[in-house]
């Protein structure tokens, strides 16, 4: 949950150390993550969103979870700053733990939730603004 693309490019690099049929699943941010990392391989054959994000070509997850109205995890986040690797500052994000489970898990028992949001990994706020490089293609059911 450090970047779009970096975070795909792993995935990637396990997707290829594998030779038989994948299907991938994701949740929430991981499924923005597995679209990239899925691109073009000839090997995933299916894509399973559960909770999550199928993003456009050029579209962010924080523009897509934005998008509609009642979306609540943008004013849920809490910013801290971090050093980066090559100097400077970046920002991770968590989800206020006091509005964790309304915002990201209201369908979990409320002590699961509470656990979760203690033991939340942080998203960089410039893995959720990163653009997606491609767009998985969708299923047409004749509507």
């Amino acid at each position: 949950m450090r970047g779009l693309r970096a975070d795909a490019a792993y995935l990637r690099s396990l997707l290829d150390s594998i030779t038989d049929p994948i299907v991938l699943a994701g949740h929430s941010y991981g499924g923005s993550v597995m679209s990239e990392a899925a691109a073009g391989d000839r090997d995933v054959k299916a894509l399973v969103y559960i909770a999550s994000f199928s993003l456009e070509k050029g579209e962010s997850t924080a523009e897509l979870a934005a998008k509609f109205p009642g979306g609540q995890l943008g004013t849920a986040l809490h910013s801290v700053l971090v050093p980066l690797p090559g100097g400077g500052t970046g920002t991770d994000l968590y989800i206020q733990q006091d509005r964790f489970r309304a915002v990201f898990a209201a369908d979990v028992a409320r002590p699961v939730a509470d656990l979760m949001a203690v033991g939340q990994r942080p998203i960089t706020e410039a893995a959720l603004n990163e653009p997606a490089t491609w767009t998985p293609p969708r299923l047409d059911r004749g509507r």
